[in-house]
C-alpha cells in the first residue's frame, strides 16, 4: 500500500534525489525542504529514507524504495497542497521531464548523481568508473571476492573523493557492482568508517563485481 505523502515530504524525496547523497537536516532546509520530526519519522517508517545520527546532527538518505517513490513524482498530477505558483511550476517541470525520460528511455536514477569536484590531472582523461573496475580487479584475491572500500580508496589516492563516490553510486544503481555493510561492525576501524559510502540508508564498506 502506497503511503500518502504531503507536499513537503514529496519535495524532500525530490531534493534527496537531486543531490543524490546523504544530507544533514540543515542542508535539506537550505535546499528548500523543511522536514519536521513527524514527517521524518513517517518517511523512515515507510522505509523511504534512512536516518543516521552523525556527531550532533542528523543525516538522512534515500533508500532504494525512496528512489522508486520519488520517481513517481515525475509525471504525477500537481498535489493539492502545491497551491502556490512555485509548487505548480515544479510539477509542470516534473511532467515535462517525465516526457523526456520516456522518449529517451531513461529513469531519474540514471540522471541524478552526486556533484563532482573534478579529478586530478593524472585521472583527467580516464573514466572514474573504469578506474573502479580496474582497481577492483587488481585488489580482488579472486573473481567476485569482496574488497573493502578502504583498500579501494587507498588504491586511488589521487582521485577526488566526490568523483569516486559518484562512480560507485552510478555503478551500484546500474547493478554493475554490489555494495554491502560490513557484517561484523565490531571489526571496523576508523579508516573503514571514513571510507564507507552512505547509500540507501546504510553505510556500505565492501564492494564486489559479479561479472
Amino acid at each position: 500500500m502506497t503511503t500518502e505523502l504531503t507536499f513537503v515530504e514529496r519535495t524532500t524525496l525530490l531534493v534527496l534525489m537531486a543531490e543524490s547523497r546523504p544530507l544533514k537536516l540543515t542542508e535539506l532546509r537550505t535546499l528548500g525542504s523543511e522536514l519536521s520530526a513527524k514527517s521524518r519519522e513517517k518517511l523512515l517508517g515507510a522505509e523511504l529514507i534512512g536516518v543516521e545520527k552523525v556527531g550532533r546532527g542528523i543525516v538522512v538518505d534515500l533508500t532504494d524504495t525512496g528512489w522508486a517513490r520519488g520517481s513517481q513524482e515525475f509525471g504525477a498530477p500537481t498535489p493539492s497542497q502545491a497551491s502556490r505558483s512555485g509548487g505548480k511550476t515544479l510539477y509542470t517541470l516534473l511532467r515535462a521531464m517525465r516526457r523526456y525520460f520516456d522518449r529517451v528511455g531513461i529513469e531519474p536514477n540514471e540522471v541524478f548523481l552526486p556533484a563532482t569536484a573534478g579529478t586530478t590531472q593524472k585521472h583527467a582523461s580516464i573514466d572514474p568508473e573504469s578506474l573502479v573496475r580496474n582497481s577492483y580487479r587488481h585488489l580482488a584475491s579472486e573473481p567476485r571476492a569482496w574488497v573493502s572500500l578502504t583498500r579501494l580508496r587507498g588504491a586511488l589516492p589521487t582521485l577526488d573523493r566526490s568523483a569516486l563516490d559518484a562512480a560507485l553510486t552510478s555503478l551500484y544503481r546500474a547493478q554493475e557492482i554490489n555494495l554491502i555493510p560490513e557484517a561484523n561492525q565490531a571489526t571496523l576501524t576508523e579508516d573503514d568508517r571514513t571510507a564507507a559510502l552512505h547509500i540507501g540508508g546504510q553505510s556500505r564498506h565492501m564492494m564486489k563485481i559479479d561479472r
